[in-house]
């Protein structure tokens, strides 16, 4: 049985040379200036953010919450309405095996103030809440669960 290596390959360029060219590859791109801040990395499908400012964000981590969602978005959006605050609910599917993000997208026209994110692979709720509180738009930013263990 063989194994193999897992360090990646490398070439050596010849002195003088940048390694793209040696590579026969095209010459890099120029470097950014100097105090240029480098672009972000997107992340999972990130949702299209609503226009206007918004005072609070609520993130939804959602795994395998078919028989749930829809009630606690449905209780989310009633409290939050009823506060008088602005506010986006951040309904973050972490790639849920049964139909938790087609019901949430099926409810998306009934609730404008949702966003919805869908991991591409289960990555857990910390990081569902990691990523969602880097999406949010909100001065603050809570978290609470999809499966209506929290009272609104």
């Amino acid at each position: 049985m063989s194994t193999q290596s897992a360090e990646p390959k490398t070439e050596t360029a010849p002195a003088g040379a940048a390694p793209a060219e040696a590579a026969g590859a095209a010459p890099a791109a120029p470097a950014e200036p100097a105090g240029a801040v480098p672009a972000p990395t997107p992340s999972p499908e990130p949702a299209e953010p609503a226009a206007g400012p918004v005072h609070v964000t609520i993130v939804l981590p959602c795994y395998n919450e078919q028989d749930h969602v829809i009630d606690e978005v449905e209780r989310i959006c009633k409290a939050m309405d009823g506060s008088g605050k602005t506010y986006e609910l951040l309904a973050v599917d972490d790639c849920s095996t049964d139909a938790t993000l087609a019901r949430l997208r099926e409810a998306e026209p009934r609730f404008p103030n949702m966003r919805i994110m869908a991991f591409q692979h289960n990555s857990g709720s910390g990081t569902v809440r990691r990523i969602g509180s880097q999406q949010a738009r909100g001065e603050i930013v809570v978290w609470t669960d999809a499966d209506m263990s929290y009272p609104n």
